[in-house]
C-alpha cells in the first residue's frame, strides 16, 4: 500500500478501553461564602472558558409557588439594576458569549461560556445581573404567556398526559414534584411572586464551577466579581428539605381522542443512588432499554414494528428513585406493546444478559462513560450533574468498576432484588 493511505481491506486492530478516570477539581471558598470548583485537569487549547453557577435549594420542589419557580430562571436575564434585557443581550452577543438559566428540581443552574479575553467584562456583569434582578412586569407577562401556551399545547399530547399521570402516582398527593403548574397558574404569577423565589439566592447556597482555559487571572476575575457583589450578603446556614415520595402502584388509562398515537409511561420505585447496588442496576436497566440494541428496542421496534423506539432509565433525586420506561406507538397497538414491556421486565431476572449480549452492553456502557471525558465542557457538565442529584463523589469510578465486573449473576441479582413488578406504576394515554 502507498505510504500514508490506510489498508481498508484489513480490519483495524481493536484495543481495550483504557482505564477511565474522571479528573478531580480544586475546591475552595471565596470570601463572600461562595464555593469555587476549578477543573484544572479539564484544559483546552482554545482561549475559552465555561462557568456554571449552581444555587442549591432554589429549585422548583423547594419553592412554595411552583408556577413562580417555573418562570424564575427565564426572568433572571430580563433586567436588573443597571441592565435592561436588551443591554444583557447586546453585552453577551457582542462579547461572543453564551448565557442560559435553567430551573431544576432542587437547584438553579446558570451557564456562561465565553472567550477568556472578554471575561473581565462579562463575569462582573453576570454577577450583577444574578444578584439584583428586577423582574419587570411587561417581560414577565410575555414569559408567562409563552410558558402557558407551551403547557396548553403539551397537555393535549398523549406523552404528556401519561407522564403527568405517572408523576402524580409516583410522588404521591401533595408532594412538590407530583404536578406541573397549569396554564392558569402560570398566567397568575406576579413580579412579587418571582421576587420571593429570589430571596433564597444567598452565597452559602451557591457553587461556581470553572473549566477551560483557566488562568490565575481568570480565577481572580471570577473571585473579585462575586466577592464584590455579595460582600454584604448574609451567610445563613441552610440544609435541604427532603420530602420522601409516597408511590401508589396501579394503572391508569387516559383518553386522547384527538390523537392516533398512544403513549406508555411506566415507573417502578427502586434504590437510591447511594445504594451499593445502584451502579450494577444502572447497567441492567441499560440492557433492558437504555440503548438502541437493548431488549425493549429489539422486541418492540425490530421484531414487532410497534414503535420507533423505547427507552428505560434510572431516574433519581434526594427524595426517591425509580426505573422509567417510556414509548409511543399506534393507538391500537398499545395493549400489545405494554404486554411486551411487562413481560421483558419479568423475564430479565431469570434470563440476564450473557455472552455477546453482555459484551455489547459492556462496550456501549464504557463508551458512554468515556464520552464524559470528551472535552472540558463535558467534564464540567458531569461534575455539576453528579454533585446536584445526590450521587456519591466516587460514582464515576464505581460505575466503571461495575461495568467491568458485571456478570449474568450480578445483573440478575440486582434486577430481581430491586425491580419488583408488583410495584408497577403504569399510565397509558390513547
Amino acid at each position: 500500500m502507498t505510504a500514508g493511505i490506510p489498508n481498508r481491506s484489513t480490519a483495524p486492530q481493536v484495543h481495550p478501553m483504557p482505564r477511565l478516570r474522571l479528573p478531580g477539581h480544586d475546591t475552595y471558598d471565596l470570601d463572600c461564602g461562595i464555593r469555587m470548583h476549578v477543573l484544572r485537569s479539564a484544559v483546552c487549547d482554545a482561549p475559552v472558558f465555561s462557568m456554571q453557577l449552581v444555587a442549591a435549594g432554589c429549585g422548583r420542589s423547594e419553592c412554595a409557588n411552583r408556577a413562580a419557580a417555573a418562570l424564575y430562571a427565564p426572568m433572571l436575564t430580563k433586567g436588573s439594576e443597571g441592565f435592561s434585557a436588551d443591554d444583557i443581550s447586546e453585552l453577551m452577543e457582542g462579547a461572543g458569549a453564551w448565557l442560559s438559566a435553567a430551573q431544576q428540581s432542587r437547584h438553579l443552574q446558570i451557564t456562561l461560556r465565553g472567550l477568556t479575553d472578554t471575561a473581565a467584562t462579562i463575569v462582573p456583569a453576570l454577577a450583577q445581573i444574578l444578584a439584583r434582578p428586577m423582574f419587570p412586569a411587561d417581560r414577565l407577562a410575555v414569559a408567562a404567556r409563552t410558558a402557558a401556551m407551551s403547557r396548553s399545547i403539551s397537555i393535549m399530547k398523549p406523552a404528556t398526559m401519561a407522564a403527568d399521570a405517572v408523576r402524580a402516582m409516583l410522588w404521591g398527593p401533595g408532594h412538590p414534584s407530583a404536578s406541573v403548574p397549569s396554564p392558569e397558574q402560570l398566567l397568575a404569577v406576579t413580579p412579587e411572586d418571582v421576587a420571593c423565589c429570589h430571596k433564597a439566592y444567598s452565597p452559602r447556597r451557591i457553587s461556581v464551577y470553572l473549566c477551560g482555559a483557566v488562568t490565575p487571572a481568570l480565577e481572580k476575575i471570577v473571585a473579585d466579581a462575586f466577592n464584590a457583589i455579595y460582600s454584604a450578603a448574609t451567610h445563613e446556614e441552610w440544609s435541604p428539605v427532603i420530602i420522601p415520595a409516597s408511590p401508589t402502584p396501579g394503572q391508569r388509562f387516559l383518553d386522547a381522542p384527538d390523537s392516533s398515537q398512544a403513549a406508555i409511561c411506566l415507573r417502578i420505585p427502586t434504590i437510591m443512588r447511594s445504594h451499593p447496588d445502584y451502579e450494577t442496576l444502572h447497567l441492567a436497566v441499560r440492557a433492558l432499554g437504555g440503548y438502541f440494541g437493548s431488549r425493549l428496542n429489539m422486541r418492540l421496534r425490530e421484531e414487532r414494528g410497534l414503535t420507533y423506539g423505547a427507552s428505560a432509565a434510572l431516574i433519581g433525586s434526594l427524595e426517591g428513585a425509580a426505573m422509567s420506561v417510556t414509548t409511543e406507538c399506534r393507538g391500537e397497538a398499545a395493549g400489545e406493546a405494554l404486554d411486551i414491556i411487562t413481560s421483558e421486565i419479568e423475564r430479565f431476572g431469570n434470563e440476564p444478559p450473557k455472552g455477546d449480549e453482555l459484551e455489547r452492553l459492556r462496550s456501549h456502557a464504557l463508551s458512554s462513560l468515556a464520552s464524559n471525558l470528551d472535552s472540558p465542557f463535558s467534564m464540567l457538565d458531569y461534575a455539576v450533574l453528579h454533585e446536584t442529584i445526590g450521587t456519591p463523589s466516587d460514582y464515576f469510578d464505581r460505575m466503571r468498576d461495575a461495568i467491568l465486573s458485571a456478570t449474568p449473576e450480578s445483573l440478575s441479582r440486582v434486577f430481581a432484588g430491586h425491580i419488583r413488578p408488583a410495584d408497577l406504576i403504569i399510565a397509558v394515554a390513547r
